[in-house]
């Protein structure tokens, strides 16, 4: 789940240390469950960089549908593995820039 933060970080700084340097490969991001909460506000501004300084519940759940809108930016595409009824709080919510698959009902889980 923490995983997700580092992966999406890696996508966008290889796309942003390839942009005007000619070709780049293609980008697939992959996620399952990705964990998006992490510092408020003003940290989420400079980017995903770490899940550090949790200020208040409210200021976390405000990051964390901030970050959740990040997710797969970068990529040229990004997919979401998802089941809505984990206990872990913070990888629930289907984001909206990845094709999500609600794994919630597979009977292989």
């Amino acid at each position: 789940s923490a995983g997700g933060v580092v992966a999406n970080q890696c996508v966008s700084d290889y796309v942003a240390a390839r942009q005007g340097r000619g070709s780049r490969a293609l980008v697939r991001l992959s996620l399952t469950d990705p964990f998006t909460s992490g510092p408020p506000d003003d940290e989420v501004q400079r980017g995903l960089r770490g899940l550090d300084g949790f200020a208040s519940i409210d200021a976390s759940t405000i990051a964390a549908a901030r970050r959740a809108e990040q997710f797969g930016r970068d990529a040229d595409f990004a997919e979401h593995f998802v089941n809505t009824d984990d206990l872990v709080p913070y990888t629930s919510t289907p984001l909206p820039l990845c094709f999500c698959y609600d794994v919630t009902a597979a009977a292989e889980r």
